[in-house]
């Protein structure tokens, strides 16, 4: 057995807790903040808290195809990496149609992701949760700077559940992200089966998981 696996009979998995606090939240979120529309599909692409300057520049070349689509996007930049993008913007005169949104940050993001089609984000450990518990189709982009690079480990074992598709870093363009984007909100069946085995794999009920195994270990104990 390799030291950093634990004895089967002594594993239980209960799932992330934070998944559970995002599906149970009421959201009164509505597109129209941001002059969109909730009567249509909405892709939104999330590189993390700071931002991912690979998904940035990706997106940045998708732009003149995503303002052509008929679904919405919101791209979230990270805070620090916003004003770049937006000087990106007027070097290479790209104009945004109105279905496209950019954003620095967004605070309520249960909320939001509540009310999301489809996600580009990468593939940590509680994005992934958070993206199950609420069955929502991804294309993961995993991080290649993480330890022992779980994330492309994470992101494959949803790739294998049907849940999502992924695209390394190293392999990430505009061009790929376009299509990986068109093929979850252009092709409904794809889209929709997708998302069921997002959901089928979703842990919603992980902090109730969590505490019936404290309270069955405490009243072992007690024995």
């Amino acid at each position: 057995m390799a030291k950093h696996e634990f004895p089967k009979g002594k594993v239980v998995l209960v799932g992330n807790p934070r998944a559970q606090q995002v599906a149970n939240i009421k959201s009164h979120f509505s597109w129209r903040t941001l002059s969109l529309r909730d009567d249509r599909q909405t892709l939104l692409i999330f590189g993390g808290s700071q931002g991912a300057p690979a998904i940035n520049l990706a997106v940045l070349e998708a732009i003149p195809h995503f303002n052509q689509q008929t679904y919405q996007v919101v791209i979230v930049t990270g805070p620090k990496r916003y004003q770049n993008m937006l000087d990106l913007l007027t070097e290479k005169q790209i104009e945004l149609s109105d279905n496209v949104r950019i954003l620095p940050y967004i605070d309520n993001m249960p909320e939001v992701l509540s009310e999301t089609s489809a996600i580009v984000s990468r593939a940590g450990a509680t994005s992934i949760a958070e993206i199950t518990a609420l069955g929502i189709p991804s294309i993961l982009i995993p991080s290649p700077y993480v330890t022992g690079d779980h994330q492309t480990k994470n992101a494959q074992s949803l790739v294998d559940a049907g849940a999502a598709l992924m695209i390394k870093e190293p392999d990430l363009s505009g061009i790929k992200l376009a299509e990986a984007s068109d093929k979850l909100l252009l092709n409904q069946d794809f889209g929709d089966v997708m998302a069921a085995q997002s959901a089928k794999i979703g842990m919603p009920d992980a902090g109730d998981r969590l505490y019936a195994l404290l309270l069955d270990a405490v009243a072992d104990k007690a024995e």
